[in-house]
């Protein structure tokens, strides 16, 4: 599956998207057909957030003693401003306070989860591809944008389950020039159900599961049942796994939150997140 693609050289395809399955691969195919820089980003957004739900599985919002899981906001703001990121930049530079705020969103990410970390990196290389005025600082960025996409598609492949024909998938759609933003997350996957059905796996986040232990089963609460303070991530989860993304202004809003309400921990940022969505959904009822 070439999908028609001819390089920027006007040489034809090489790296057939069918035959790639390796890291390597993948960085080699993205190097060869130059893609740009934001669908490049999305396609990181995407496996980044495909392979989180192995991170929530070992720390939902609510555990088995109902407690909120500490600083699960640190990782879940990397991942939104990675796609915010990427969605702004598919129609232009991003703004000086994204660009601070993705900068910001990497604060300790590498002691939540590598993925939600490696994603925020790319965003932040990806706002420096796109503005910088030296050819070769967006030279080194292109190739760290490409190299860790690369990294965290393969992370997804490897640690979550998701397969390579959804990768492939992703690759064709943007070649076509497809909305990878506003596609459903597992549009490669025409899997309609059985135990192999890639989207399960993020929906027993939001809804909660069943795990087997010796003797007896425990309960996981998801983040249905986490309160209001958390509906905003179950909503936008949602709407990310659907292709359904939500009101571009209410992300912006959320994603420009001041850096010292986000490090202060969950609390804090989820009751300023719950203030401007419920201020949003009363502008914007749901019909």
């Amino acid at each position: 599956m070439t999908a028609g693609y001819t390089s920027a050289a006007g040489d034809p395809e090489v790296i057939r998207i069918a035959d790639i399955h390796e890291e390597h691969e993948y960085a080699a195919w993205l190097a060869e057909v130059d893609l740009p820089v934001a669908p490049t980003l999305c396609l990181a957004f995407r496996a980044a957030v495909r392979r989180s739900h192995a991170f929530w599985n070992d720390a939902p919002p609510l555990n088995m003693n109902n407690r909120y899981s500490p600083n699960g906001t640190v990782a879940l703001r990397a991942l939104l401003t990675c796609g915010i990121v990427s969605d702004v930049m598919s129609s232009g530079p991003p703004s000086r306070a994204l660009r601070r705020a993705a900068a910001n969103a990497r604060y300790g990410t590498g002691q939540r989860d590598v993925d939600c970390a490696v994603a925020i990196h790319v965003a932040h290389q990806a706002c420096i591809a796109s503005t910088s005025r030296s050819a070769s600082k967006v030279a080194e960025a292109m190739r760290d944008v490409r190299a860790d996409t690369a990294a965290i598609v393969a992370s997804d492949v490897m640690y979550s389950g998701c397969t390579w024909r959804v990768q492939h998938a992703d690759c064709a759609l943007s070649l076509a020039s497809q909305d990878l933003y506003r596609t459903a997350l597992y549009a490669g996957d025409d899997r309609s159900g059985g135990a192999d059905a890639r989207p399960t796996a993020l929906d027993k986040v939001l809804t909660g599961w069943q795990e087997p232990w010796p003797g007896e089963r425990f309960w996981h609460p998801g983040w249905q049942d986490a309160g209001p303070d958390w509906q905003f991530w179950h909503d936008w989860l949602r709407a990310v796994i659907d292709g359904t993304p939500m009101d571009p202004d209410l992300l912006m809003d959320i994603a420009l939150i001041e850096d010292e309400i986000w490090r202060a921990g969950d609390a804090p940022v989820n009751q300023a997140i719950r203030t401007r969505y419920a201020r949003d959904l009363s502008a914007n009822p749901v019909a």
